[in-house]
């Protein structure tokens, strides 16, 4: 069972990481500085300075701070505290230390999204002296005030503070330490913050004395610096002080000191140590110098506190060129760390050192491969001063101690029972344990002891993880054991012994039990209560979870059983046909053994069989009898049906049809093998008259009538009539065009006079001159029979509404001139051929082949005029033009 305090380490560990949030606290991602530079971190990554915003002008002092999601609340710079959008909150102009180095801090306050805390170094202690100062700003953006100045406290009469606060979380991570420093001594001055409520001043004199060395009257100039882990400071001064110190978050101690650097008697022309900063893991640190007048370089060294001499370890990094400062430095989300850049005494001010930020790219990497970059980040033409934002590491996780474990809080337990509390040691040793005098604990140093208590009693548990010490090392437990009485147990009712008709359901259990828990078996249901429709042993276990034990449970079964169901074959019966008027049976069998129920219509409404006197859908129920619970078994339905369209639909006679005089037509549709059929009128127009397929006949238009009869059924609506009419159609008359005979090329006129009413066509069509007319010509060479059909336009039936009459062209009884008389008395005297289908050319040949007459256009003028022709045979042959050339050959004798 996971142990409950390990819940709430793991529920603070997430909180403090993400400040309510589940990502890492973005507080530190947006940065104001310098000469009104406003550079955000996106996303954690290379930072962006936007050019729209602008924040105020300081020299040194200066602090900002976010939402969990990376949006500016508040910066303090120069002598003022703003809000996002550089508006004041009342009483935010009130600041005095703005060319101080680290003097301003904004810190959130735990758990508290509005409210926030501002520390300063401030003049109010009467110059020249320097005090520590706090003020809260309170309430959501837009209605925001800051309030509560007041003085912490001067931890020494004449002695001031230094230029420099800094602050990490404590153990817990809900809160924090703040730090400051005296002037002229070695102390540090320390506050502790819960919530929004500060401590009373409390020092530590403890590493290097920061007082005014020889010609140097700088020794509360430079900065001061927690290590990303909390668990280091450091601290340089103009005076040469590079001290290292251990820190106790849980008790806010600094230990194990470590000068790197000395105070010397140097005058005020050499450079003076002024910036410094941790690399990510701890294990490098950075101090610059400045120098406060043109002396040839200002340097940036590294020393490496992993190393077995960290003094010689010391790495010049880079030398800046003449006049050029290096101001503060700053950790960034990216993991890398940034230093700003002044040409404070340059005789050109404002020169391009004054718009770029210096990177080191790889701080946890020693020597020059640290990658350090001279003007790395520009400024978009804005100064960085010699500030950048004194911002904590607000994502410190809290520190996680073995925590003393004797159980939940409070437990329930069975009279008589054991109880094992406490948890196995996970730490190898590391926690001792010890519980508070008991009569029930024989060994007070176990993790994990057997208790076996007759009444309700406590338990003390205090364990000590020496990886942490004393106090933080140190939690204390405790677990209340109660003996739980008969008001704490459950009670367990799954129902009673039933029996339930096949089909039916039941429900289980009883109404809940606030806090109880169930468990039904078969079926694994944690509901109170559960509906069943199976037989079965049904049982529920109760518990209530307050306690541990087995009085804690309870259990009951129930028995549900069945009723028998029957077999049975009694139906509503079939469905049925019902003429008007009539009354029919539905229902079948007796079924004395069950119980019945008609729907309503029915008489009687509870036997089988019963009578109904209408159409429509007659639902049966059936039960068991009484002696078998009266179960419902199942329902039939009877469909009554009346005896009309619905079974022989209008149209079973045929279809109206025309015919022609003399056609015959079929009648009537086949039916199912109980129908037959009987036709009127039967008088010799029809064939099978008792068929419910007829063919018919008739000479004149008549309706037909059949009458269908269904065999299984009887009553007055059991035959069925239906009618077809049959209307006859008398052929019309219209002329006859006449056959006609022909010369080959003669041109003819064929076909009769157009009757109105009537369309006509021919065919075939060839040679025709219009195909489509009662009347056309044709010229044809050859013998042919053509056709004209004739159609009424008011006809119907297909034979009746086109006749068709042949047309025969034949040559027989065409006689041509073969014989000419050239002898001038007007008669036979010149060859004629008749009449051709245009033009034609004529030649004449004698006997023996030679040509006597040869005309392309014959006009009848063969013999010519004085020919002395010999009486003979000659040969004509005739080409008609329109024809394609085709040629006609015939013969002629020339008499005198």
């Amino acid at each position: 069972m996971p142990r409950f305090k390990d819940y709430l380490s793991l529920f603070i560990l997430i909180l403090l990481c993400g400040w309510g949030a589940a990502l890492p606290a973005q507080q530190d991602w947006t940065w104001t500085f310098g000469d009104s530079v406003m550079m955000h971190f996106p996303g954690g990554g290379a930072p962006v300075v936007d050019v729209n915003r602008r924040s105020d002008y300081t020299l040194e002092a200066g602090s900002c701070i976010s939402d969990a999601n990376g949006n500016l609340k508040y910066y303090a710079m120069g002598y003022w505290i703003r809000r996002s959008d550089g508006s004041l909150p009342p009483g935010g102009s009130s600041l005095s230390a703005w060319d101080l180095t680290n003097a301003y801090l904004l810190l959130p306050v735990w758990g508290d999204t509005a409210d926030f805390l501002f520390f300063n170094v401030n003049y109010g202690c009467g110059l020249p002296t320097f005090c520590p100062w706090v003020n809260r700003i309170s309430g959501p953006d837009g209605q925001d005030s800051i309030h509560g100045f007041r003085n912490l406290g001067q931890y020494h009469p004449t002695h001031p503070l230094t230029e420099r606060v800094a602050a990490v979380r404590d153990a817990s991570g809900t809160g924090w330490w703040v730090l400051y420093h005296g002037m002229l001594d070695n102390a540090f001055v320390k506050f502790k913050v819960e919530g929004n409520q500060v401590s009373t001043l409390d020092t530590q004199q403890v590493g290097s004395i920061h007082g005014g060395v020889g010609n140097n009257p700088y020794p509360g100039i430079g900065e001061m610096c927690f290590s990303p882990q909390g668990d280091r400071l450091l601290i340089v001064s103009a005076t040469g002080i590079i001290d290292v110190f251990d820190f106790d978050r849980c008790t806010g101690t600094l230990s194990n000191w470590m000068a790197i650097g000395s105070p010397a008697p140097n005058p005020i022309g050499p450079n003076v140590n002024y910036g410094c900063s941790f690399s990510p893991d701890a294990t490098k640190i950075y101090v610059s110098e400045i120098g406060y007048y043109p002396t040839g370089g200002n340097p940036l060294y590294q020393w490496d506190l992993s190393a077995a001499n960290i003094p010689a370890s010391k790495t010049l990094i880079f030398t800046y060129p003449d006049s050029v400062n290096t101001g503060q430095h700053e950790l960034g989300p990216d993991g890398k760390i940034y230093l700003c850049q002044i040409s404070y005494f340059d005789s050109v001010p404002n020169n391009s050192n004054d718009y770029h930020l210096a990177v080191i790219n790889n701080p946890n990497v020693a020597g020059l491969a640290c990658n350090y970059v001279y003007q790395q980040v520009y400024l978009e033409g804005l100064q960085s001063t010699f500030n950048l934002p004194n911002l904590p590491n607000f994502n410190l996780p809290p520190l996680v101690a073995q925590v003393a474990e004797a159980g939940p809080p409070q437990v329930l337990i069975c009279a008589g029972d054991s109880l094992h509390i406490g948890y196995p040691d996970s730490t190898g040793g590391a926690v001792t344990y010890a519980w508070a005098a008991h009569p029930d604990v024989s060994d007070t140093t176990q993790p994990q002891v057997w208790v076996h208590p007759t009444q309700s009693t406590w338990y003390y548990l205090t364990a000590v993880d020496s990886g942490f010490g004393l106090p933080c090392g140190k939690t204390i437990d405790s677990i209340h054991v109660m003996i739980a009485d008969s008001s704490f147990f459950p009670v367990a009712f799954a129902g009673n012994d039933t029996t339930i008709c096949a089909g039916d359901s039941i429900v289980l259990g009883a109404p809940a039990q606030p806090g109880w828990t169930y468990n039904w078996v078969p079926g694994g249901q944690t509901s109170p209560t559960i509906r069943v429709a199976e037989a079965g042993v049904y049982r529920v276990f109760v518990t209530n979870p307050v306690g541990v034990g087995d009085c804690f449970t309870v259990g009951d079964l129930v028995l549900v059983d069945t009723f028998p169901e029957p077999e049975f074959a009694e139906f509503a019966g079939l469905d049925q046909i019902l003429c008007p008027g009539d009354s029919v049976r539905i229902g079948s069998g007796t079924g004395l053994e069950f119980g019945y129920a008609w729907s309503a219509g029915v008489s009687p409404a509870d036997t089988i069989p019963a009578w109904v006197a209408a159409t429509g859908s007659y639902v049966l129920s059936i039960f068991n009898p009484d002696s078998l619970g009266g179960c419902f078994l199942g329902t039939d339905t009877v469909m009554v049906l009346p005896f009309d369209s619905l079974l022989l639909p209008p149209g079973f006679a045929g279809t109206d049809t025309t015919i022609c005089l003399g056609d015959s037509v079929l009648l009537g549709t086949a039916l199912p093998s109980q129908w037959v059929g009987s036709w009127t009128p039967r008088n010799g127009s029809l064939l099978f008259p008792d068929s419910l397929v007829s063919v018919g006949f008739p000479t004149v238009t008549t309706a037909f009538v059949v009458a269908a009869t269904d065999t299984s059924n009887h009553g007055a609506c059991a035959t069925v009539r239906d009618t077809v009419l049959i209307t006859v159609e008398i052929p019309f008359v219209h002329p006859r065009p006449e056959n006609q005979e022909f010369c080959p090329g003669e041109v003819l006129t064929v076909g009769v006079s157009s009757v109105s009413g009537f369309s006509y066509a021919w065919s075939p069509i060839t040679g025709l001159n219009d195909p489509f007319v009662s009347s056309t010509t044709v010229a044809p060479l050859t013998p042919i029979v053509y056709t004209l059909s004739v159609t009424s336009d008011t006809m119907i039936s297909a034979r009746c509404k086109t006749q068709y009459f042949p047309v025969a062209l034949t040559t027989e009884g065409c006689i041509q001139q073969n014989v000419v008389t050239p002898n001038g008395d007007g008669i036979n005297d010149f060859l004629v051929l008749g009449s051709f289908n245009g033009p034609i050319a004529v030649s004449v040949y004698d006997r023996w082949g030679a040509l006597v007459f040869s005309s392309d256009e014959y006009a009848g003028n063969w013999p010519l005029a004085g020919a002395d022709l010999p009486e003979t045979v000659y040969w004509n042959v005739v080409h008609v033009a329109a024809e394609g050339g085709k040629a006609f050959v015939g013969e002629v004798m020339v008499l005198r």
